[in-house]
């Protein structure tokens, strides 16, 4: 694992996410970690959850389509158990993460399990993970959590999604893309449907940042201070799968003061 000493986000200041490119739960982790979270020690709070196996974070930087970028990747040498979401749930309660980041980690797998369950006709808490009781997907979603923790939980915001079309290979075939996890965790939230081929928002990607973060709005108006870029595995020419975070500051709303004056002849001045 690598990775320089992190930093608190400052007080007033957001971090947009801007997913017009791709979203998905690593190239989230890898953001956060080029905004100052610590790789080190992400890796060693997931680490607590118990019966996770042995894993490590690898995060560098890489150049993708001209622009500088960041990667993360989770790598496991044993083979992952397979779990529905009950066990994932078991899991983050009994472990000694702190009480904010239990909360969030265990929403954003509740919301999976509800739209999957609903998809599938299953209860969700027998719905069983493949992709998402991986792993990698585990300590993406539950790291995430921890690396906002760890830079203060500034407050999340992002831009309307862009989704692909096409087809994904998945456990279970496969299935159009946007995925359907994808399109109904998506439900009340802007997105806009496009021709480009191939996944471009993952189910975990946009169940942290339904959990985590709030639409901003259309008109909104923001000071950038820093803008990261993360990647994931796909490098195409037409979708080179890319994050964008921005660590901005609201605008100051000016606000016009009006003074009313009058004068009164005949009247006691009281």
């Amino acid at each position: 694992m690598s990775g320089k000493p992190g930093k608190t986000i400052q007080a007033g200041r957001m971090i947009v996410v801007d997913p017009t490119r791709g979203l998905s739960g690593d190239m989230l982790l890898a953001c956060l970690f080029a905004l100052g979270a610590k790789p080190v020690e992400v890796a060693k709070e997931v680490g607590r959850l118990p019966g996770l196996e042995p894993f490590r974070i690898v995060f560098g930087r890489v150049k993708r389509h001209s622009i500088a970028a960041h990667r993360a990747r989770v790598v496991c040498k044993t083979d992952a158990k397979q779990r529905d979401l009950e066990s994932i749930q078991r899991m983050i309660r009994r472990s000694k993460l702190d009480r904010r980041v239990k909360k969030l980690a265990a929403a954003a797998f509740d919301l999976l399990g509800e739209v999957e369950g609903a998809i599938h006709g299953v209860p969700a808490k027998k719905v069983h993970f493949h992709e998402v009781g991986a792993v990698d997907s585990i300590v993406d979603i539950v790291g995430a959590v921890v690396a906002l923790s760890q830079l203060g939980f500034p407050p999340l915001y992002h831009r309307p999604f862009r989704l692909g079309s096409g087809t994904v290979s998945t456990s279970h075939g496969d299935l159009p893309v946007p995925a359907p996890a994808t399109l109904a965790i998506l439900e009340g939230c802007t997105v806009r449907l496009t021709a480009d081929a191939g996944e471009i928002v993952t189910p975990t990607g946009a169940a942290l940042i339904k959990t985590l973060a709030e639409e901003i709005s259309s008109n909104a108006e923001i000071v950038p201070i820093r803008t990261v870029y993360a990647v994931g595995t796909r490098d195409e020419a037409h979708n080179p799968g890319m994050l964008r975070l921005v660590e901005a500051e609201q605008r100051p709303v000016e606000k016009d003061i009006f003074v009313l004056r009058t004068t009164i002849d005949d009247m006691n001045p009281e």
